[in-house]
């Protein structure tokens, strides 16, 4: 679990459920499915680059390999933008990311509940493979969002309240394969 450090807000993680976010099933151009580097593993690997606590992680392919891109606001007060290896685990590059987009929320003081937690938490209400978690709500009441697509294929997206912990949404976006538009022209 992540334990919250006050002052600095720092952040520690245990993998222990890494396996959980890994995809069920391959396929040609899925980052998702071609990774076996789960959330949990990337934030933990971002915040071992640079302490602090992450504010978003994103799987993305579009570094011609999967990749976790990873929003960790520093011990020091400034944000940076982490790489993580989707394959390996390994920190591909950091730089200052001057445009973050959690700082108010995480700023606030008012998000007790990580992003790692966030992840646990849409977990268990949704079990499946974690593909995204951020933060939002810089004028209001934080919540974290997290992508998961279920084992069955289902793509999902958790709202998790970040001062509370409960999950306040759980809705269904579509399905993997499957046209999710309502007119059926895509």
């Amino acid at each position: 679990m992540a334990a919250v450090a006050a002052g600095g807000a720092t952040t520690a993680l245990a993998t222990t459920h890494e396996h959980h976010d890994r995809a069920p099933t391959p396929g040609p151009g899925n980052a998702q499915a071609q990774t076996p580097v789960g959330a949990d593993q990337a934030m933990a690997a971002a915040l071992k680059a640079v302490p602090g606590t992450v504010g978003e992680a994103d799987l993305d392919g579009e570094y011609g390999r999967p990749a976790w891109e990873v929003d960790v606001l520093a011990r020091n007060g400034g944000w940076h933008e982490v790489l993580i290896d989707g394959r390996t685990g390994a920190t591909l590059g950091q730089r200052p990311d001057r445009d973050p987009d959690g700082e108010a929320a995480l700023a606030s003081g008012k998000a007790t509940t990580t992003a790692q937690q966030a992840v646990e938490i849409a977990r268990r209400a949704s079990p499946g493979t974690v593909t995204s978690v951020e933060i939002e709500g810089g004028g209001r009441t934080p919540a974290w969002e997290v992508e998961l697509t279920g084992h069955d294929g289902t793509h999902r997206e958790l709202t998790i309240d970040a001062a509370s912990g409960s999950v306040t949404a759980n809705t269904v976006e579509g399905r993997t394969g499957h046209d999710t538009s309502e007119d059926g022209d895509d």
